[in-house]
């Protein structure tokens, strides 16, 4: 028997919205609140697993008694089986359709084809071989398998999102009758836990650049990082036509659409927002020269040629990040500055503007993002009003408040 996780539950089923609640350990099922009325009804089960099923029907039962529906619907079903590895491969077709047509960018593939991957061969332990048979206690105790074997919340919450997504892709091509689908609330992640740097970190990491001989260009990318919020892939393909020194503006432009872009050259951009963001005065001195040097990336490797994202990481860690963590040391189980990477450098871009008061929505334009839970945590982090107006509270008490 599954976990059951909460005592009252309102659910939409294909006909009528039923609240489904436990009443002295049995599982009942209220449907009064619809226009038509269902009824109330025990669902005659203590297992909340068996008693969603037995909803499935009660909730076609109803709509055929009620005359909403065609008795048809209560004959056996037809469907054919889905395999696991079938119906991975179908799915995965299904999101690289092309882009035009609602398919997802080659990043988004390769998420969901991580998640399935490792997500069937789970399944097959528990003895199961097709996708019908999959419940939702099976995703609960998937989640209990993630959550044990130390995966971040966001990865459980983010494979959970995917695998119904699979179900429901399955329920509207007519691949699985309706009562297939596993309803499961999930609570969205919210925060980050991404280290965040302090300017006498990025002090510190730029001049240890600075004093050694060849690292000149890595210190760039740490200042371009830094001053811009952008994500490495987008520094690193970053055009000198992407830089505009005139009006000291940066533009990053989606070209999967542009017929003149060369095979395989083409930026996507996430979300495929194009957006503009200005060049800090303090950035100048730094990009100006290297979008005046001819090269076709204005971030360089050290040989002057384009460097991947890996690339930089690789030798960020091993000359940055490995060098300095005793200087800022943190505990084995503490997120600290040992544990910082290339995308730290857009939290501590986003903290450090919200702390000198930039707008939300400008900071969001800037960094592409339509909403942003990462921005708006280090806009309540950095709140002054909030911080104004607990200071109106006086806490003194006893000889203190004398």
């Amino acid at each position: 028997m599954s976990k059951k996780r909460k005592t009252k539950e309102k659910l939409r089923l294909p006909f009528f919205v039923w609240t489904v609640r436990d009443r002295d350990g049995v599982w009942q099922a209220d449907g009064r609140g619809n226009t038509v009325n269902p009824g109330r009804h025990s669902l005659g089960t203590k297992d909340y697993e068996e008693g969603l099923e037995k909803l499935q029907l009660l909730d076609k039962v109803q709509a055929v008694a009620l005359g909403l529906a065609d008795p048809s619907i209560l004959s056996p079903g037809t469907t054919k089986s889905i395999a696991l590895d079938a119906g991975k491969d179908m799915y995965l077709k299904h999101v690289a359709r092309p882009f035009v047509a609602g398919g997802g960018v080659d990043k988004t593939q390769q998420r969901y084809e991580a998640v399935l991957n490792k997500f069937v061969p789970w399944v097959k332990l528990e003895g199961l071989e097709y996708w019908e048979h999959i419940k939702r206690r099976h995703l609960t105790s998937y989640a209990d398998w993630l959550l044990e074997g130390e995966y971040e919340y966001a990865t459980v919450f983010l494979e959970l999102t995917t695998i119904k997504q699979v179900f429901n892709y399955f329920i509207r091509e007519e691949l699985l009758p309706v009562e297939c689908k596993i309803h499961m609330p999930l609570r969205k992640p919210s925060g980050t836990n991404t280290f965040c740097y302090t300017k006498e970190q990025l002090t510190a990491m730029a001049d240890r650049c600075s004093s050694r001989s060849g690292l000149a260009w890595l210190r760039a990318i740490i200042c371009g990082l830094s001053f811009t919020g952008m994500r490495i892939s987008e520094l690193t393909g970053l055009r000198p036509s992407d830089v505009d020194l005139d009006k000291n503006m940066i533009t990053l432009t989606d070209e999967r659409f542009n017929r003149t872009a060369a095979p395989g050259t083409a930026r996507r951009m996430k979300n495929s927002r194009n957006r503009s963001f200005p060049i800090h005065s303090q950035l100048l001195p730094i990009i100006a020269p290297l979008v005046k040097r001819g090269a076709s990336r204005v971030f360089t490797g050290p040989d002057g040629q384009k460097i991947s994202g890996d690339a930089v990481r690789l030798a960020f860690v091993s000359e940055v990040i490995d060098p300095l963590s005793e200087k800022y040391p943190s505990g084995e189980d503490e997120i600290g500055f040992k544990d910082g990477r290339l995308h730290s450098f857009r939290h501590y871009f986003c903290s450090l503007v919200a702390n000198a008061g930039v707008s939300e929505l400008a900071v969001m334009r800037w960094l592409g993002h339509g909403s942003s839970l990462m921005v708006k945590h280090y806009y309540h982090l950095n709140d002054p009003e909030s911080q104004r107006q607990m200071e109106k509270v006086d806490f003194k008490f006893g000889s203190e408040a004398e």
